[in-house]
């Protein structure tokens, strides 16, 4: 997944997620802010992906085989990753940003949306690293021409 693709959705929900909880207690209600466990479960989600990777890595160099359709679904599941990551962690901490503009602020509250950006973060990364444990090595040249079918003339 292209760079400027996971920038464009955080920067959306970093914007989201203030303009959201603006307008919430504008009009009386309740911000709507994420727990720590939340954090914490993104993180857990993040550790799953990668756990999940790992197989598709060490047949991506070479060393074992794995059914494609298992490698298609870590990558799913990673660029998956890397967008809930993305929205949460953008979010958590456009949420930030609303509580540090309060007058008044509960040090409890800071620390929780702290850790659920972290955690939000820590799912992309763990996504973006999926990712990258899903490519196939670049083939040689030689390489490919023996693997190239033979149509019986030259």
């Amino acid at each position: 997944m292209s760079p400027g693709v996971i920038a464009a959705v955080s920067l959306v929900a970093v914007l989201a997620g203030l303009a959201l909880n603006l307008l919430l207690v504008g009009s009386g209600r309740a911000a709507m802010l994420p727990s720590f466990t939340f954090g914490i479960s993104c993180a857990a989600l993040g550790a799953a992906i990668l756990a999940l990777a790992a197989p598709v890595r060490g047949a991506a160099k070479g060393s074992r085989r794995i059914d494609f359709k298992y490698a298609l679904a870590v990558l799913a599941a990673a660029k998956a990753g890397i967008v809930v990551g993305a929205l949460m962690g953008g979010y958590a901490l456009g949420a930030l940003a609303f509580v540090l503009t309060r007058p008044v602020t509960v040090g409890e509250t800071v620390v929780h949306l702290a850790i659920a950006a972290i955690g939000g973060v820590a799912l992309a990364v763990c996504g973006i690293i999926a990712e990258g444990w899903c490519k196939l090595p670049p083939e040689d040249d030689e390489q490919a021409d023996e693997r190239k079918p033979s149509l019986g003339f030259q």
